[in-house]
């Protein structure tokens, strides 16, 4: 799987994101690469990663993601 994804934070601020990762036995895990960020993350750049963990609900899917942000 892959796609792309954009995080706004509380400040307006926000990180888009490349993802790449595979379903294997039920579980998603894969890599984010940083193309961009606004304001508190203008120019940045990075990388981080996520998994899939179990939901308490019925079709919810949740992940748990990480990035290492670099700013100039």
């Amino acid at each position: 799987m892959f796609g792309y994804s954009t995080y706004t934070f509380d400040d307006g601020s926000s990180i888009t994101a490349r993802y790449a990762g595979a379903i294997k036995d039920g579980k998603a895990k894969g890599e984010y690469t940083i193309l961009s960020g606004t304001g508190t993350y203008a120019n940045a750049t990075g990388t981080g990663g996520f998994e899939s963990v179990q939901s308490g609900f019925k079709g919810a899917f949740l992940y748990d993601g990480r990035f290492i942000v670099k700013t100039p």
